[in-house]
């Protein structure tokens, strides 16, 4: 769902949609680096970095995700 919400321009409600799917399953790398997207994009840079660094912890292996946290940094 969120990542729908994110293709119509709905930020907010991406943001929504990545936050409950953390929650519900924590060890999502999708999600938590899909979250980092969304903040990224909304201009929340550190709160972009807590979310690639918590896929990291997850899937290291994960390597678009390592990507997005240097485009961050």
């Amino acid at each position: 769902m969120g990542y729908w919400q994110s293709v119509a321009g709905d930020g907010e409600g991406a943001l929504e949609a990545f936050s409950r799917a953390v929650k519900a399953d924590p060890q999502n790398a999708h999600a938590w680096s899909n979250l980092g997207v969304v903040q990224q994009q909304m201009g929340r840079f550190a709160l972009a970095l807590e979310a690639y660094k918590r896929c990291s912890k997850v899937n290291p292996k994960y390597e678009r995700n390592w990507f997005n946290m240097g485009k961050v940094y």
